[in-house]
């Protein structure tokens, strides 16, 4: 793991909220200021296949990369990696179960 002491110098910044109508406009605002800061950004679609609960991760590179903190398998060992993740047994049986037990 690499070290993230540098989180905690530094000057705390207020962070300023601003309201969006949904998050169409919220990507939108993001977009705006990535083509400002001339950067380029990745936007993920991590909504559920069972819950179908939108989710959306945006990635600017160089800024937001996480991936230096993870395992260097994340992405490609079978039981984590993002194209098999929700798709296992094990996971699909534990959702189906949360479901029917819901329901009654």
């Amino acid at each position: 793991m690499r070290d993230i002491s540098f989180l905690e110098k530094g000057a705390t910044v207020p962070f300023k909220e601003k309201k969006y109508k949904d998050i169409f406009d919220e990507i939108d605002a993001i977009k705006t200021i990535c083509k400002h800061l001339n950067t380029d950004l990745i936007i993920l679609d991590h909504t559920h296949p069972l819950l179908d609960f939108p989710v959306v991760r945006v990635v600017i590179p160089g800024v937001s990369d996480f991936l230096s903190f993870l395992k260097k398998d994340v992405l490609l060992n079978e039981k984590s990696k993002p194209s098999t993740a929700h798709r296992g047994s094990e996971f699909l049986n534990v959702m189906n179960s949360f479901f029917s037990s819901a329901k009654k």
